[in-house]
């Protein structure tokens, strides 16, 4: 079967994927929003090769992105948007060529390793941050050049802006 798009948005009782997903070699969108209880990808994830875009929106219950995942180098558009309870990114993760992320709501993330992997995607040109508990945002940002899209939607705590910003 060769599908390139999967919509599996609002299947809430949805816990796992099979493990043998990554054999979908020519999926290029996935798309998984609100998918409540899903809590992991297979660990075979990381062989879509064609995956492109992947929206994770609103898994609450994802916990952590398999290894294989900086594997995926032809994702550019990720949501990890109100995945509260993810605390982790696999180590590979700023391998990726992303050009569109979205870790808004992350809150389980760590700040700092959110700053550290933005900074490794040089044709990052969307990034989202809302909702996220930052008093600023690092110096580096002026280094994102390609960046044309900013999301700091209710970043309550923000007090200021990095000189070198925009």
């Amino acid at each position: 079967m060769k599908r390139q798009t999967w919509n599996l948005e609002f299947c809430h009782r949805l816990a796992s994927l099979p493990k043998h997903f990554g054999d979908l070699k020519n999926l290029q969108t996935l798309k998984l929003r609100a998918c409540v209880a899903l809590v992991s990808l297979p660990e075979r994830f990381g062989e879509l090769k064609s995956l492109t875009s992947l929206n994770l929106q609103d898994c609450r219950s994802l916990i952590s992105l398999p290894k294989g995942f900086g594997k995926l180098q032809n994702l550019k558009d990720l949501n990890l948007s109100y995945c509260y309870a993810l605390q982790s990114l696999p180590e590979r993760f700023g391998e990726l060529n992303l050009t569109d992320i979205n870790f808004g709501y992350c809150w389980k993330l760590d700040l700092a390793l959110i700053f550290d992997v933005i900074f490794k995607f040089e044709g990052l040109t969307k990034l989202s941050l809302m909702g996220l508990e930052m008093v600023t945002l690092p110096e580096r940002f002026g280094e994102l050049e390609k960046l044309e899209k900013l999301d700091l939607e209710r970043c309550y705590a923000l007090e200021s802006l990095p000189e070198r910003f925009g």
